[in-house]
């Protein structure tokens, strides 16, 4: 049975793999491993609940809901604007 220094030391492994790596990417690892965790092994009574799953899912998965389209909100965007004159770098 592992220790709780040894499940911290293989976690920052772990860590040191994929904190460089895109949202993206850890969100999909994310929705993978809350999926791993609902498949029950063997001798495992409890099981986290699907619905409680989705729910942080959805909550961290960065879905907008609304009825602005997309130039809607662009242009709200660029209204809310402290600078009106682009930066130019040349």
């Amino acid at each position: 049975m592992q220790t709780t220094y040894s499940y911290n030391a293989e976690a920052e492994n772990y860590w040191k793999l994929l904190k460089n790596a895109s949202s993206e990417v850890k969100l999909r690892l994310l929705a993978l491993l809350s999926q791993s965790l609902m498949e029950k092994e063997p001798g495992d009574t409890k099981a986290i609940p699907t619905s409680s799953t989705k729910k942080s899912i959805n909550r961290f998965s960065g879905a907008w809901h609304g009825k602005d389209t997309a130039r809607e909100i662009i242009y709200i965007i660029h209204e809310g604007r402290s600078c009106r004159k682009p930066i130019s770098f040349d």
